[in-house]
């Protein structure tokens, strides 16, 4: 799995409205492990997929992977996980190269930071 990003500065004219464009890809071979037929994504970003779940809903691209785009407020730090659909329902799973513990929860999140600085 990886996340890419890319930042963009926003009008002269609005105080912090920078933004930062980030791409998931959920792999392939997570995918097949799960024998996925859909997958969208979920996180702080839309209330865990409470917010509009049609606009996060991923791309399945011709390798079997997936993929989707997204704008973020930069300078701010998210949590996500993959919602991967399948014939038993759904399944909520991380991001291997990006997992913490939710100190609240102890569950297990994927993080992404948007600042400019933090991986």
């Amino acid at each position: 799995m990886s996340v890419t990003k890319k930042f963009t500065k926003g009008s002269k004219h609005e105080l912090g409205s920078e933004k930062c464009r980030v791409t998931f890809k959920l792999s392939k071979e997570l995918a097949s492990a799960h024998q996925a037929v859909g997958a969208r994504l979920a996180g702080t970003f839309n209330d865990w997929g409470k917010e509009d779940p049609d606009k996060y809903v991923m791309n399945v691209l011709k390798n079997g992977s997936f993929s989707i785009t997204i704008t973020l407020p930069a300078n701010n730090e998210y949590l996500y996980k993959y919602v991967i659909q399948n014939a038993n329902g759904e399944v909520w799973v991380v991001d291997d190269d990006k997992t913490v513990e939710t100190r609240v929860t102890d569950f297990e999140n994927s993080y992404i930071s948007t600042y400019l600085d933090k991986e």
